[in-house]
């Protein structure tokens, strides 16, 4: 999955930089657990996955076409409406083609 956003300064130190190396993966797990469980709220992708700060990964999925947002739901875990996200349409047809061949 290739990522074109920002990523760090070179002056930066490791810890800033080492979550730039994750990404990709993050951004697949992200992915893989939207399309397990449409409609999950970024605070139960963090559950679901058992990783905190995946959520951050949410918006540049959405930047990339790959998912969209729906309607908000109320997650207790923060005690506040939480917006829920789904594959997006061309995503799904993506993945139906590779499955027929």
């Amino acid at each position: 999955m290739e990522d074109s956003y920002p990523t760090y300064r070179l002056t930066d130190p490791a810890t800033s930089q080492q979550p730039v190396h994750d990404k990709p993966k993050l951004k697949a797990t992200a992915l893989a657990a939207i399309a397990q469980h449409p409609g999950i709220t970024a605070g139960s992708l963090g559950d679901v996955t058992r990783i905190a700060g995946i959520w951050k990964r949410l918006p540049e999925l959405e930047r990339d076409g790959l998912i969209v947002r729906g309607t908000p739901v109320w997650y207790p875990g923060t005690s506040r409406y939480q917006t829920t996200w789904r594959i997006a349409e061309r995503q799904l047809e993506l993945e139906m083609e590779g499955e027929a061949t």
